[in-house]
């Protein structure tokens, strides 16, 4: 119940429903990117890299692997998808994606005392029936 200094109190709804806790799309969505990040990590993994971090989180962004490939630390954005009918993973990393991530970069970079590493961008599109890996897929510019 809400008061205003001028009225008196407003009346309440006599009933209130309450919501019953569901199994929704953002959980099913969570569950998809966990598993085609698992499939991403198996991925690099078979390919000789070293995994030095999942879903390294700082204030300015959230990078789902970073890894270490020969001399390269690789930053790696996974997108699954269902179906490619509604377009690639890859393009879903756009512009503004991408600054957030170089930030994350920076950031690890910074925290782990390798500014002079070499840098690559990777993106890893996770499909029902297959993984595409995207070395290069935006640079610094």
């Amino acid at each position: 119940m809400f008061r205003n200094k001028k009225e008196e109190a407003l009346p309440q709804e006599a009933s209130v429903a309450k919501k019953t806790p569901q199994k929704g799309k953002k959980t099913e969505k969570k569950e998809k990117g966990a598993k085609g990040e698992a499939q991403a990590k198996a991925l690099l993994q078979k390919a000789g890299c070293t995994i030095l971090a999942a879903n390294y989180r700082c204030r300015q962004a959230e990078i789902d692997l970073i890894a270490k490939d020969g001399e390269e630390v690789v930053f790696v954005e996974v997108k699954y998808r269902s179906s490619a009918a509604l377009g690639r993973g890859a393009e879903a990393v756009d512009w503004r994606k991408q600054q957030k991530i170089k930030q994350g970069a920076l950031c690890f970079l910074q925290q782990e005392g390798l500014l002079d590493a070499f840098v690559r961008f990777d993106v890893i599109e996770v499909y029902p029936d297959r993984t595409e890996w995207i070395k290069h897929a935006f640079w610094e510019q």
